[in-house]
């Protein structure tokens, strides 16, 4: 219900609809879920914006193995949005999103490697 909010799939797009459900979902341990409440925190969509709600799901979801969330921790730990700026943990993030399938995780993680040299 959630997505079809968010997408506006059969149903008119309604971005509070889509946190309320998404936060449901996200609240009851769903990885997907809780992920996408994290792009809703970091982009300020259908709530205020707010980097720390955004780290703290990504988290959740990063602790579950999810490459994607694991990708936007190690974005925001190099920048330092949500978070104090640290370049070890992000390449932490980075190489987990690497293993776990997403070839931008890859690729920064190499970048961040190189530039150790």
């Amino acid at each position: 219900l959630a997505l079809m909010y968010d997408k506006g799939q059969g149903i008119p797009q309604d971005d509070k609809k889509a946190f309320e459900w998404y936060a449901k979902a996200a609240n009851q341990g769903d990885v997907n879920a809780q992920f996408n409440l994290a792009l809703m925190y970091d982009k300020g969509q259908g709530v205020p914006q707010d980097d720390k709600k955004a780290v703290e799901w990504f988290t959740k979801a990063a602790n579950q193995g999810n490459a994607k969330a694991q990708f936007m921790l190690g974005a925001m730990y190099v920048i330092g949005q949500g978070v104090a700026q640290n370049q070890t943990i992000a390449k932490d993030y980075f190489d987990k999103a690497c293993k776990g399938g997403d070839q931008k995780g890859c690729e920064i993680y190499h970048q961040l490697n190189k530039s150790d040299d």
